[in-house]
C-alpha cells in the first residue's frame, strides 16, 4: 500500500507540498483542481510538473474541482465541465509514467470525482435537492457523459490506462450508489 498526500491549503506552492510530500516519506500528492495553482490551464504545463515530482521521486493523483459537475442542466457551463474532464485526462496520461516510476506500476493513477449533489430550495417546511426533484434529467445528463467520455476513455484504454479509466468509473459508480440512498 501506498501512503500519500492532498494539497494542503497551507502551503502556496506545489514546492511546499513537495517538500512536506519527501519529509513525511510519502509516495503522491493529490493535486487539488479547487486551488487556482491547480487549474487546469496550469497542470497542463506537464514538463514542469512532470519535472518537479521526478525530483523528488513521487507522483501525483489529480482531485477534480468539487464543483464540477457533468450533469449539469446548463449546456454552457456543462460543456466547460465536460472540457476540463477531458483535458485533465490528457494530462493524466502523462503522469502515469511517473506512477509507474515511483510508484507500484499494478496500482492504478487516480483521477477522483464526486459526483454533485446540486442545489437545494428552502422551503417553509423542508428543503428539496433540486436532483431529487429531476433525479431522472440529472440521471439522463450523467449517463450521457458517461457514454461520451468512455469512448474518449476506451482509446486511452488501448494505451495502457485500464487502471485509470478502472478507477474514475469505481468512483463514479460510487457516487450513483450514494445518491441512490439519499432518495
Amino acid at each position: 500500500m501506498e501512503f500519500g498526500m492532498p494539497t494542503l491549503i497551507e502551503n502556496k506552492t506545489l514546492e511546499d507540498n513537495i517538500a512536506l510530500c519527501k519529509q513525511l516519506g510519502l509516495s503522491f500528492i493529490e493535486l487539488n483542481m479547487n486551488f487556482p495553482e491547480y487549474q487546469i490551464d496550469k497542470i497542463e504545463n506537464i514538463e514542469w510538473f512532470y519535472r518537479k515530482a521526478d525530483e523528488a521521486g513521487i507522483y501525483y493523483t489529480i482531485h477534480l474541482d468539487e464543483n464540477l459537475n457533468v450533469a449539469e442542466f446548463n449546456p454552457l457551463v456543462k460543456d466547460a465541465y465536460l472540457e476540463t474532464v477531458r483535458r485533465t485526462i490528457e494530462v493524466a496520461k502523462h503522469f502515469v509514467e511517473l506512477k509507474n516510476k515511483y510508484g507500484k506500476k499494478e496500482q492504478p493513477l487516480i483521477i477522483n470525482m464526486h459526483m454533485h449533489h446540486g442545489i437545494y430550495i428552502t422551503l417553509p417546511d423542508k428543503k428539496v435537492q433540486m436532483y431529487e426533484r429531476d433525479f431522472d434529467v440529472y440521471m439522463e445528463y450523467f449517463s450521457r457523459f458517461l457514454l461520451h467520455r468512455f469512448s474518449d476513455l476506451s482509446k486511452f484504454a488501448r494505451n495502457g490506462l485500464e487502471n485509470l479509466i478502472y478507477v474514475l468509473l469505481l468512483k463514479i459508480q460510487m457516487g450513483f450508489v450514494n445518491m441512490k440512498k439519499r432518495q
